[in-house]
């Protein structure tokens, strides 16, 4: 049987940073405006991992519905670094991890909606089918997939490390989320040096997908001064945290070192017709006790 007070201190660790940085700054003023500004120019990002057909549909009719655009990592640096304005309620939808949900679930939707998405993926554990124990449920998208994907002008991959580890307690291994942690150990190469697995998952994306890759997402939505420092060395510009105090969105004249994004579970807060209620989302991620009334 689980520990409760394991549980409890699990679940703290890993939603305290979005506790800090709404006390201190760091989250989106329409996560808790009853009639929110649009955040023009800034421009927010949300992070997704794997999604249910059901919520991701009504994301995606929410942002087409209200007039949003939906921007690849190369126009969120653009307007970042005021080469080219996005156009305005333009947003960044991104998919960490590679699960399959990407291609079965998401690209569909995608395509349906006429939207764009980033996916950051961990080149190592991809291969080209299948094996035969491996179950797709828990599975990753194949490189077969990854390039469909890419062909299509929907999802802008970009890197997400080679082998997906801990850049704070480098080389420390962590789990994908949604994926079969035997499949991940099975697959997952002998640990490099930092600068080595940067630039195995930067060469190994161009490679196969014929692509420049500028970006790099940190693995649980953590780096370092240093990682920044040597990704840079090897070609990277943009990259993609989660919450930071003191940066709510991301605005023209920010430096994209770093790239700040909220949970995807927020994405029906922006300013819009049918704006979900913050607590019908806290409820929904959290459990009942947050079910009470909200603006």
């Amino acid at each position: 049987m689980s520990n409760p007070l394991t549980a409890i201190g699990n679940s703290w660790r890993k939603n305290w940073p979005e506790v800090h940085c709404g006390l201190t700054g760091g989250l989106p003023r329409f996560l808790f405006s009853r009639n929110p500004k649009p955040c023009d120019p800034g421009v927010p990002v949300f992070c997704y991992h794997v999604v249910s057909a059901d919520i991701f549909r009504d994301d995606l009719s929410f942002l087409k519905h209200n007039g949003y655009t939906t921007l690849t990592a190369d126009a969120l640096l653009d307007h970042l670094e005021g080469r080219q304005a996005a156009p305005p309620k333009s947003v960044v939808l991104t998919f960490d991890d590679g699960h399959a949900n990407l291609h079965d679930t998401v690209f569909p939707l995608l395509c349906e909606f006429g939207c764009k998405a980033v996916a950051f993926v961990v080149p190592a554990l991809h291969r080209d089918d299948n094996g035969p124990g491996d179950n797709p449920a828990v599975g990753l998208c194949t490189w077969p997939q990854i390039r469909e994907m890419h062909d299509s002008g929907a999802i802008d991959f970009q890197a997400h490390t080679n082998s997906h580890r801990y850049i704070p307690d480098w080389p420390r291994a962590v789990p994908l989320a949604g994926v079969d942690p035997g499949l991940v150990e099975r697959r997952r190469p002998e640990p490099t040096g930092l600068v080595e697995d940067l630039g195995g998952s930067k060469a190994e994306l161009e490679l196969r997908l014929e692509k420049a890759v500028q970006h790099l997402a940190f693995p649980q939505y953590n780096g370092t001064d240093q990682a920044i420092r040597d990704a840079r060395e090897l070609g990277y510009r943009g990259f993609f945290w989660g919450v930071l105090p003191g940066r709510p969105v991301n605005y023209p004249g920010d430096p994209a070192d770093p790239i700040v994004r909220v949970s995807g579970e927020f994405v029906r807060r922006l300013p819009g017709v049918r704006r979900a209620t913050l607590g019908q989302i806290l409820k929904s991620r959290y459990g009942k006790r947050f079910a009470g009334p909200s603006p």
